[in-house]
């Protein structure tokens, strides 16, 4: 099953927010903030404060063919 976190933080004073997706049921702070850290890293960013996890979403399935999916 595939587990989706949101984790906001801050970064250079501005707040961001980055989606992890995982099939682990936990994503722990310590992942969280390797994950944010790796995300920032290719930007020279190192900035990197109040890392929270904010919302988890699972789902068995999750529709990519833009046939069969919801759209706007």
């Amino acid at each position: 099953m595939e587990h989706r976190y949101v984790v906001e933080y801050t970064l250079d004073g501005q707040k961001e927010s980055l989606e992890i997706i995982t099939d682990s049921e936990t994503l722990t702070r310590e992942e969280a903030q390797k994950r944010v850290f790796a995300a920032a890293k290719p930007y020279g960013k190192t900035d990197i404060e109040n890392i929270q996890i904010v919302s988890v979403h699972s789902a068995k399935v999750i529709d990519t063919d833009p046939e069969t999916s919801a759209s706007e």
